[in-house]
């Protein structure tokens, strides 16, 4: 009998050290979401990709700040883009680590049909664009990237310029 009871209190030992392992590793996984954030957003090209001007290209790029100690897993960065306040079109990116310690930006293009907006005018012309760039970004919380407890999503919203 005494050798169970031994056997019972290493069992609950063990659980103990390992509910405190994963509590540990959720706070520091929740700190690390507080230390991530979008930077800026820059308008790298803009241009048409079809002779008739209808169809057009924008690239962009989103920086992301993690001053955590921890790398990040993004599960899904999503975006919508304005021009000049007219919605252009969507996007998502999925499956990004963001290093600890880095302000490292991620490339994003998106197509789209300039006649349909009715904006062929406004981006052939000279003048300055104000671009828009907004999304949410979702992180999960995998203890000791086991399984996910949780999803966490913020959104953000950055405004650029572009000739």
């Amino acid at each position: 009998m005494g050798i169970v009871k031994k056997i019972g209190k290493v069992k609950l030992a063990i659980s103990i050290i390992l509910l405190i392992g994963v509590i540990i590793y959720g706070v520091m996984l929740y700190d690390a979401y507080n230390k991530i954030s979008v930077g800026e957003v820059r308008v790298v090209d803009l241009h048409p990709t079809s002779l008739d001007l209808r169809t057009w290209e924008i690239k962009f790029r989103i920086y992301i700040n993690n001053t955590a100690d921890v790398s990040i897993e993004v599960t899904r960065i999503t975006y919508k883009v304005y021009i000049n306040g007219t919605y252009i079109g969507e996007g998502e990116k999925t499956s990004l680590i963001i290093e600890a310690h880095t302000n490292k930006y991620y490339q994003f293009s998106l197509e789209f049909d300039a006649v349909k907006l009715g904006i062929t005018t406004l981006l052939s012309g000279k003048g300055t664009k104000e671009v828009k760039v907004k999304g949410k970004i979702t992180i999960p919380l995998k203890p000791f990237n086991l399984f996910t407890l949780q999803q966490i999503s913020f959104d953000y919203e950055k405004v650029t310029y572009y000739q």
